[in-house]
């Protein structure tokens, strides 16, 4: 029985009931299995051992499309031409089922093969087709954008005679995607990344297709692949695995067949699937949008100064120094980031600036309690501990400003405002 003989309990078309579970018997160790598709990729390209875990996982899991509610998409980039890329796709394309690998196609030939053939699309060059002919890469994104989830579809035009209508099809399946430096984020966002570097010289072979014995392994792999999802696909429908913390709802979501396949093959597999899963999905590789670039880096400036408030100025002028954020050539102008246009981009979290007071002096900014929901939502990992400050400022009665002459420091208090700050502050 192959996976697209068991009912998929996701697919309205289906009758959820399908009957009793099914059981099978093993006879391939999936352990062994992986561990060669491992070796051929450590073979041909030059990974890390996290990146060849993942990327053996996904050529497993390609297999059992028809019983999943979603994938992962492989995100191969690199900072430069001859780093392996295409040559991962290669290797993919004798272990993956109905391979389609492209650098171009048409729009209309896209959507239609996707839906009726359910192929692995293994797509190279993408920087080149997103910044190309601007129809298909709209089409492409549209495709890459819904076909991580067993629901996703796409909707075109369809002319019939001289008549026009329209029809959707679905853009569900397994998919690689290599090109230079980063994805679109929102393609990226339902990727896991593999960013590649190239190999020196002498460390991994040529990949020599011509020749029989480089592709009859892989062939013979590849049979040995079909025969252990046969095997495992029931359990793979039915599995709830545990899923890291580090990772987001969506990551976690998409995720979720490789570390299934990981749990059902044991041994090394399950700790080794959940620690490459967290490395890759965790590190600088996964783009963030300017919003989350900017939140993160606001509460690495509190952090680093110590602080429960700062002037807008400050702020602006803090971020502007961080090194590998874009704050220092900030916008058509390349100059550094303006307090105005900080307050733009916090505005869309409803976080504005204000007065502030710190002990007798008032000025425009903000306090890390203005943050502290935002940071929580948008910002990990690390998580952003929420710092304990004063009220916002009060109307300047006479009452407050009597309180005010009273009141001894009850640890609540900020501490006294910083050189520069007293300065910005004697600016204005």
């Amino acid at each position: 029985m192959s996976p697209r003989d068991i009912p998929n309990p996701f697919d309205p078309q289906q009758n959820r009931n399908s009957g009793p579970r099914l059981t099978f018997e093993r006879t391939e160790s999936g352990g062994d299995l992986l561990n060669d598709i491992r070796t051929v990729f450590s073979r041909y390209v030059d990974m890390t051992v996290e990146q060849q875990a993942i990327v053996s996982l996904c050529a497993v899991h390609a297999h059992l499309i028809p019983v999943l509610q979603f994938t992962p998409y492989l995100s191969i980039t690199s900072a430069e031409r001859e780093s392996g890329k295409s040559r991962v796709l290669d290797v993919l394309s004798y272990l993956v089922p109905k391979p389609w690998k492209t650098e171009r196609t048409s729009a209309a030939a896209l959507v239609r093969k996707t839906a009726s053939e359910q192929p692995t699309l293994l797509l190279d060059e993408a920087d080149t087709a997103f910044s190309g002919d601007k129809d298909y890469s709209e089409v492409l994104r549209g495709i890459l954008n819904s076909g991580f989830s067993w629901k996703g579809n796409a909707t075109i035009c369809i002319r019939r005679g001289a008549e026009m209508s329209y029809e959707s099809f679905s853009t569900f399946g397994a998919k690689a995607i290599a090109g230079i430096n980063r994805l679109p984020d929102t393609v990226a966002s339902r990727s896991i990344p593999i960013r590649l570097k190239r190999a020196q010289r002498g460390k991994v072979e040529k990949f020599e297709e011509r020749l029989p014995e480089v592709t009859a392994p892989l062939e013979e792999l590849r049979s040995r692949v079909e025969r252990f999802v046969d095997q495992i696909a029931n359990e793979v429908r039915g599995a709830r695995p545990k899923m890291p913390e580090e990772l987001s709802d969506r990551q976690a979501d998409v995720t979720f067949p490789l570390l299934a396949i990981a749990d059902i093959v044991g041994r090394e597999w399950p700790d080794l699937a959940r620690r490459a899963l967290v490395a890759l999905c965790t590190s600088g590789a996964v783009s963030k949008s300017i919003g989350e670039q900017l939140l993160t880096d606001i509460a690495n400036v509190f952090a680093e100064k110590a602080v429960d408030r700062i002037h807008s100025i400050e702020l602006a002028r803090a971020l502007g120094e961080i090194e590998d954020s874009p704050w220092a050539e900030w916008g058509k102008s390349d100059k550094p980031i303006t307090p105005s246009k900080v307050a733009g981009i916090l505005k869309h979290y409803d976080i504005h600036p204000h007065s502030v007071r710190d002990g007798s002096r008032v000025f425009k900014g903000y306090q890390a309690s203005d943050f502290e929901d935002a940071w929580k939502r948008y910002v990990s990992p690390p998580s952003v501990e929420p710092i304990q400050t004063v009220t916002r400022l009060q109307p300047n009665t006479d009452a407050v400003i009597e309180a005010n002459k009273q009141a001894v420091c009850n640890r609540v208090t900020a501490p006294a405002a910083s050189t520069g700050s007293r300065a910005l502050e004697e600016g204005l």
